[in-house]
């Protein structure tokens, strides 16, 4: 009888070492896992970092252009004024010859009546 309960124990205990043979491989296994997720972790943050670094890079490109085209549409305003302003001046001059030839014919026609007489 104490040869049988040895025996069972002997089994039981073989069962355990078997047991924690395959606990200890798993473990193994769940380590080399962490590791692989704590790598894939860190390549992960650092191409987070990049792209947010990228992101920034591109915001103050966009801020430098959109600034670069206030700068124009300002400019453009400037120049549509000036040539506002000087397309006036040119009607003045147009009108003022328009005036000038018509006097300068008047001119001539009274010049032309007096030469008559």
């Amino acid at each position: 009888e104490k040869e049988d309960h040895i025996t069972q124990l002997n089994t039981a205990s073989d069962e355990s070492r078997t047991a924690i043979g395959d606990l200890e491989i798993q473990l193994a296994k769940n380590r080399e896992e962490m590791v692989k997720v704590e790598a894939s972790s860190a390549d992960n943050a650092g191409s987070l970092e990049r792209i947010q670094s990228e992101l920034a890079e591109l915001r103050s490109q966009y801020e430098s252009k959109a600034n670069a085209l206030e700068d124009l549409v300002v400019e453009v305003a400037k120049y549509e004024s000036d040539n506002v302003r000087l397309s006036q001046l040119l009607k003045e001059k147009e009108d003022h010859i328009t005036q000038l030839n018509a006097s300068s014919d008047e001119s001539r026609a009274t010049i032309g009546d007096l030469e008559i007489q």
